[in-house]
């Protein structure tokens, strides 16, 4: 594709992220309302002379879904009616970015708000759960519709076993798979096949319960027991998504168990970092030789949400050969400073002597900007940065597009064998994985690389995982690659005053 600005005749080739996606497991960008809204909404006549000269074809360069429009194409993402406008005709015109987008050409998969849930964001009352025709009901049933209309994918509603530590009302593990139950039964019965695909979602914070949750929900998946209405694929959550002797426990007993038989979707909930890129790759290479339909995914919003704390993604590093090695996302300050209010003879990514001295110039998006294009608020604005609502979001394009180009090249660094830049027991888990599947004794083999595997994982480990809390479980920004005798801190922002949500 080629997009034309008239204002400063520039051509530029659209940048096809989605054909060297090859055949790794498929990163999916969770996008924030903020940048769906914004994007949605007559931009480019509401923001005028503030968009960026830079970009191609104005704020449409920023629409990724879109190929005919994006500065760079990804056909990945997933979006979350937790945070929607579950209200269709209102979604219809404020998240039109993801409603409108080609369907033919992208797959969105909508996660049903099961993180908001435990946050107690998304109100249940717990103690007329089960009540037939209650309003626990209406908000089930908007959040059905919802899915069915936005997503090409959707996820259950589940009650994340984490729920227990939030003080939500939710006490046990038991109550969550309980819960969860409930909320399939009730999507079971009232979903219209064909409108969307549902994912059956597995949680457990441990094996023992991880098992008891797997032999609850896995009957939701059974073509002879529900038919057209049968969940046509599988979600990890829990220790599922971040604990790996447990990830390969569950891949081989639903191999066994002829679970992934026309089951032609996995994905791990919630998880940004570099290491389960490639290893969840290396499992999606062995699950298609059972079901060659098949695709392997895994989400985060930290593109998104690392900005709305002030960061911004700087370098992508690759170098296990340093005294601190590097594996993963360097993110840093953004400027944010009113006296670069009105600047268009710097860019943005330059290095500032001094104040900022680590930016790099790195992506295509971030090579637009300019530093009059973020920082637009001058010291006559009343607020405590420089920014406005289009200046998180143009930053958010920039973070988007290189973690989707920093989780391909890791992914071509493996596929080298290349241990100058990736960690050595990463390589490892990738051999594991091929011989635990061609194994005949893959269980046992499992069990004898409990240390590799444990000590890949999130978790601290004592036996079993206990950490399955709020904090260690969601991953709100990527694990910080910190530079030497420096440290990386927050900047205060005034965001969340930025946009009023309805």
């Amino acid at each position: 594709m080629i997009i034309l600005n008239k204002s400063i005749w520039r051509v530029t080739l659209s940048i096809n992220l989605t054909n060297t996606n090859k055949d790794y497991a498929v990163f999916l960008p969770a996008i924030s309302f903020i940048y769906a809204d914004l994007l949605s909404k007559n931009a480019e006549e509401k923001w005028g002379d503030r968009v960026p000269k830079g970009l191609p074809n104005g704020l449409d360069s920023l629409k990724y879904l879109y190929d005919d429009k994006g500065m760079f194409n990804y056909k990945w993402s997933l979006y979350s009616a937790g945070h929607a406008k579950l209200d269709i005709e209102k979604s219809k015109v404020q998240e039109a970015f993801v409603q409108d987008r080609p369907r033919d050409k992208t797959i969105i998969l909508g996660d049903s708000g099961g993180f908001q849930v435990a946050k107690g964001i998304l109100k249940f009352d717990w103690d007329n759960f089960f009540t037939p025709g209650h309003k626990n009901d209406d908000i089930r049933m908007q959040i059905l519709r919802w899915l069915e209309h936005t997503a090409d994918w959707s996820m259950c509603l589940d009650v994340p076993s984490f729920s227990v530590t939030l003080n939500i009302g939710v006490n046990t593990i038991t109550d969550c798979l309980k819960y969860t139950v409930h909320n399939n039964e009730f999507f079971m019965k009232h979903r219209v096949p064909g409108a969307t695909k549902f994912l059956n979602v597995l949680q457990g914070n441990d094996i023992p319960s991880a098992d008891d949750w797997y032999e609850a929900v896995k009957p939701f998946s059974d073509k002879n027991l529900y038919g057209d209405k049968a969940f046509e694929g599988w979600a990890m959550g829990g220790e599922h998504m971040r604990w790996w002797k447990l990830i390969l426990y569950r891949m081989i007993k639903m191999r066994d168990g002829g679970h992934f038989d026309g089951k032609d979707w996995i994905h791990f909930l919630g998880t940004s970092a570099l290491e389960p890129a490639v290893m969840l790759t290396a499992i999606k290479r062995e699950l298609v030789k059972i079901n060659p339909n098949i695709e392997v995914s895994f989400d985060s919003a930290s593109a998104f949400v690392s900005v709305a704390r002030g960061l911004v993604y700087t370098v992508n590093e690759f170098d296990m050969l340093r005294k601190n090695p590097r594996f993963g996302f360097t993110m840093d300050k953004a400027k944010d400073n009113k006296k670069y209010a009105g600047n268009f003879n710097r860019k943005y990514a330059d290095i500032v002597p001094g104040e900022y001295e680590t930016f790099v110039n790195n992506t295509p998006v971030m090579d637009c900007y300019m530093e009059g294009d973020i920082c637009c608020r001058g010291e006559d604005f009343d607020s405590k940065t420089s920014w406005d609502s289009l200046s998180y979001v143009l930053l958010m394009a920039h973070n988007v597009y290189q973690q989707i180009e920093a989780v391909q090249e890791a992914n071509r660094r493996t596929d080298a064998k290349d241990f100058k830049s990736i960690p050595e027991n990463v390589l490892e888990f990738v051999d594991l994985t091929k011989e635990v599947f061609q194994s005949e004794k893959p269980f046992e083999l499992i069990e004898k690389n409990s240390s590799l595997l444990n000590g890949l994982s999130k978790a601290k480990f004592q036996g079993a995982p206990k950490t399955t809390t709020f904090d260690s479980l969601v991953e709100h920004t990527p694990a910080l690659v910190t530079k030497e005798k420096k440290e990386v801190k927050e900047v205060k922002s005034n965001f969340d005053n930025l946009f009023t949500v309805e």
